[in-house]
């Protein structure tokens, strides 16, 4: 049985993409770039990403630039991918704004924005805005898109959550993001990567996983392992270059 409503807000991460612009290759020679992701290249996420950005980037760039994968969390854990990308290691990286924080401080707040992504591009906005505090860290934001309501969810290994004091003495690893609104809660919180939050779960590290994407859940088959989920706030995903 699914647990939809409690009486505290939950918390959410954001997906940020990365670019690190390298010195460019003589005139007439083709500019190749390398990118990673947090999560698999099987995943719905990285799989979105190539088919709607980089696939079109390629194309239309008519062999002038061409912008490669190259692995997924195997490469570089989350919080290694902008500080890569930062020193130049890697051209573009996928991952969530939490890891970007330590980087470029106050980023997060973009996961409030209640705005579209056209009204943040206004000049004057938002965007520019949020291009000065990325810029700052050597880094150039790109943009977001919205990933709609219900993205982010919390799910529980075998306990039941449908009020605050419900949260009581449970374990929950996730993200960054996550950590506050756990702690609130009053559990104990534990940093669980994505790509082993299902073993976290299989073997009852912890009690429950946030901040966690459906699609996410369902590739490394961690509906196997929970009982029950708590939908969370919307969220965004955002896209940043170095500059």
């Amino acid at each position: 049985m699914i647990a939809k409503k409690v009486s505290i807000s939950f918390c959410c991460f954001c997906l940020a993409l990365i670019f690190a612009v390298s010195s460019r290759p003589a005139f007439g020679k083709t500019i190749k770039l390398n990118w990673v992701s947090f999560l698999p290249k099987t995943a719905a996420e990285t799989r979105l990403v190539q088919k709607f950005f980089i696939d079109k980037v390629n194309e239309q760039s008519k062999g002038e630039l061409i912008i490669r994968f190259r692995g997924g969390p195997e490469t570089f854990g989350a919080f290694d991918i902008p500080k890569a990308v930062q020193r130049g290691v890697v051209d573009i990286g996928m991952v969530f704004v939490g890891a970007i924080e330590p980087l470029v401080p106050g980023v997060q707040a973009d996961m409030l924005s209640q705005i579209t992504i056209d009204e943040e591009r206004r000049p004057g906005g938002a965007y520019d805005f949020l291009q000065r505090l990325y810029n700052k860290a050597n880094l150039y934001y790109l943009g977001k898109y919205s990933t709609g309501s219900g993205f982010f969810y919390t799910w529980l290994r075998k306990k039941r959550v449908e009020k605050r004091a419900d949260f009581k003495g449970l374990s929950i690893g996730g993200t960054t993001a996550a950590q506050p609104a756990a702690l609130a809660w009053g559990c104990t919180y534990t940093p669980i990567p994505l790509s082993e939050s299902y073993s976290a779960m299989e073997r009852g590290v912890v009690d429950a996983i946030s901040a966690q994407p459906a699609s996410s859940w369902k590739n490394f088959g961690n509906y196997e392992v929970s009982k029950y989920v708590i939908a969370n706030l919307s969220t965004g995903f955002l896209n940043v270059c170095r500059k």
